[in-house]
């Protein structure tokens, strides 16, 4: 086991041999770290929490209670997994993405920079939520998610991630409402890419409102190119290969 001077460990705490703890990161009561597991700079673990065999934390990530990271996954820096979620195998989550309470992920998803998912909801195996999007709490995520969008029950897109998109002070107003339905229509063309591009000539959309755009397309026309279920505004799961017929 290779800890740093400054790291804290408690005494009912369980870290293997062959992990690797960071410089001031704290380990709580009867947390475990797995074998290989990569623990960065300032890092807390709180009690009864797991990280599992060759998962690795980025700078000041937070694990609370009885929360569990799985094998191989990987958090950026900032990210905070809250009590009682479960991070799967082979995650990847950007920096400063947030799992809430209850929360469940599972097996390879991919959580984009800033991304939310809200308390008990589960987003299904190889799912990829796009960099800001909100999840809310007691969803269910069966497809992919746009960059800054917003999913709610069932999953069900059913628009954008304002507030985030607001906080940023990325878009406002006239501005929002344009590439709203921007994102929208390359969604759902053949080419998203394209349609973007469209959209963005129509709409006389600034620089910064057409780097978002080219996001959401770029991550809509790779989940076509892929066959990978991608969600709709207003509707459901859409296979995005059907998108192309």
């Amino acid at each position: 086991m290779r800890v740093r001077a400054s790291a804290e460990i408690h005494p009912t705490a369980r870290v293997h041999r062959a992990a690797i703890l960071g410089a001031g990161c704290r380990v709580g009561p009867h947390a475990v770290v797995g074998r290989s597991a990569v623990v960065g700079r300032e890092c807390a673990l709180h009690a009864h929490c797991v990280v599992a065999e060759a998962a690795v934390l980025g700078r000041g990530a937070v694990v609370r209670e009885h929360a569990l990271v799985g094998a191989g996954s990987l958090l950026g820096a900032g990210c905070w997994v809250l009590a009682d979620a479960v991070v799967g195998a082979g995650c990847v989550l950007g920096q400063e993405s947030l799992v809430v309470n209850r929360a469940r992920l599972g097996e390879r998803v991919v959580l984009g920079e800033g991304a939310s998912v809200g308390g008990a909801s589960a987003v299904a195996a190889g799912v990829r939520l796009g960099a800001g999007c909100y999840v809310g709490g007691g969803s269910a995520v069966l497809g992919d998610v746009i960059p800054h969008g917003l999913v709610r029950d069932a999953s069900v897109l059913v628009g954008l991630n304002l507030v985030g998109l607001r906080r940023q002070g990325e878009l406002r107003g006239a501005a929002l409402l344009a590439f709203l339905r921007a994102a929208r229509r390359c969604m759902r063309a053949d080419d998203a890419r394209a349609a973007a591009a469209s959209a963005a000539a129509e709409a006389a959309l600034r620089p910064r409102c057409w780097r978002l755009l080219e996001s959401v397309a770029l991550f809509a026309s790779d989940a076509a190119d892929n066959g990978r279920p991608l969600l709709l505004m207003g509707g459901g799961v859409c296979a995005a290969a059907e998108n192309k017929g």
